[in-house]
C-alpha cells in the first residue's frame, strides 16, 4: 500500500496520520504542494520530491499553501489530475474548493435553504462601507480565505470601519463582511466522517473568537436534534470523506451554520472527546484491520 500525506513535515496532524499508518505497517511520506511538479508528454506525469504521485494509492491532504492565484489554481488542478489518474485523494479537490472559500461555501448552504449569517461580500470601498451600515453596524471581517481565526476582525465603529476597509482596498483584497451575531463567545464543531456525526466540542473564547488556535477552550457537548440535523445537511451538501461543521447559536436562541473546514483539525476534538479523528479516518480508509501495535492518540 502505497500511501503519501501532503502537508507540513512538523506538523501534529501529519504525524498523527503517520502515527496510525504505521500501527497499520504503512510508512506514508510527507509532501508538499509546493513542490508539485507536473509532466505531460513525459513521466512521472506528477511528483513531488522527487516522489510519483502517480504511484500513490491514497494521498492524505492536511494542507494546500496559499498562494498566488495562479499557485492556488496549479495546487488544486494537480489534486484533480491525481484523481483522474486512480488515485484516492482525501478529502478530494472538489471538496477542498467547496469549503475553503468562505462565501463559495455560506452561499451554497443558503441555496439548500440552510440557516446562514448575514453576509455580504464586495471590491469597492464604497461598497464595504454600504454593507457595514447594511449590517447593523458591528461585522466581522474576515480573509475569504482562511482558517483557525487568523485574519478576522470584528468591526463595530465607523471610524474603524473606514481605516480598515481602506487597507484592505490598497491591498487589493474582497471584502467578507457577516453581521456580528451575540453567542456568549461560544460555539460548536461537529465532526462527520462518511456523513455520519462522530462527535462534537463546544468552543469558548475569552472574547469573541472560539477558534482553538486562538486559545478557545473546548468541552465535549451531547448532541441534539437541532445541531445533529444542520450538520448533516451541511455534510451532504459536500459530500466529504471527514469534515468540520462549525455552528452557532445565538444569544436570541438562533442557530446558524457558520463555515465548513474540507481539510479539518482534530487536536481540539481529542482533547474534548477522547476520540482520535485520525485513527477513524484511518478506519474508514483502509478498513478495521487489527494493527500490529497498540495504537495511541497523538500529545
Amino acid at each position: 500500500m502505497r500511501v503519501a500525506i501532503l502537508g507540513k513535515r512538523d506538523g501534529w496532524h501529519v504525524r498523527s496520520l503517520q502515527r496510525s499508518l504505521g500501527c497499520r505497517g504503512i510508512d506514508a511520506s510527507c509532501l508538499s504542494a509546493t513542490r508539485f511538479l507536473s509532466r505531460c508528454g513525459g513521466a512521472p506525469p506528477l511528483e513531488s520530491g522527487g516522489v510519483d504521485l502517480a504511484a500513490l494509492d491514497v494521498l492524505f491532504v492536511r494542507s494546500v499553501p496559499g498562494g498566488s492565484l495562479e499557485q492556488v489554481i496549479y495546487r488544486i488542478d494537480a489534486l484533480h489530475r491525481l484523481e483522474s489518474l486512480g488515485v484516492r485523494v482525501v478529502n478530494t479537490a472538489a471538496v477542498i474548493e467547496r469549503t475553503v472559500d468562505k462565501l463559495f461555501t455560506l452561499a451554497t448552504l443558503e441555496g439548500a435553504g440552510l440557516p446562514v449569517p448575514a453576509t455580504v461580500a464586495c471590491e469597492r470601498f464604497d461598497q464595504a462601507m454600504e454593507a457595514f451600515a447594511e449590517l447593523g453596524g458591528d461585522v466581522v471581517v474576515k480573509p475569504l480565505f482562511g482558517s483557525e481565526g487568523r485574519g478576522m476582525l470584528r468591526v463595530d465603529d465607523p471610524e474603524l470601519a473606514d481605516r480598515v476597509f481602506s487597507a484592505l482596498e490598497q491591498q487589493r483584497y474582497v471584502f467578507y463582511l457577516q453581521e456580528y451575531l451575540p453567542h456568549g463567545n461560544c460555539d460548536y464543531r461537529v465532526f462527520l466522517m462518511g456523513g455520519e456525526v462522530l462527535g462534537a466540542m463546544r468552543r469558548c473564547g475569552t472574547g469573541w473568537r472560539t477558534n482553538v488556535a486562538q486559545g478557545g477552550r473546548v468541552a465535549p457537548v451531547e448532541m441534539d436534534r437541532e445541531l445533529e440535523r444542520l450538520a448533516l445537511e451541511a455534510a451532504a451538501v459536500v459530500e466529504a470523506d471527514y469534515l468540520g461543521v462549525d455552528i452557532l447559536r445565538t444569544d436570541d436562541g438562533r442557530t446558524m451554520l457558520l463555515e465548513l473546514n474540507g481539510i479539518p483539525g482534530w487536536r481540539g476534538f481529542l482533547k474534548a472527546t477522547g476520540i482520535d479523528a485520525g485513527e477513524v479516518l484511518i478506519h474508514r480508509v483502509f478498513g478495521r484491520r487489527q494493527p500490529a501495535v497498540l495504537c495511541t492518540p497523538g500529545r
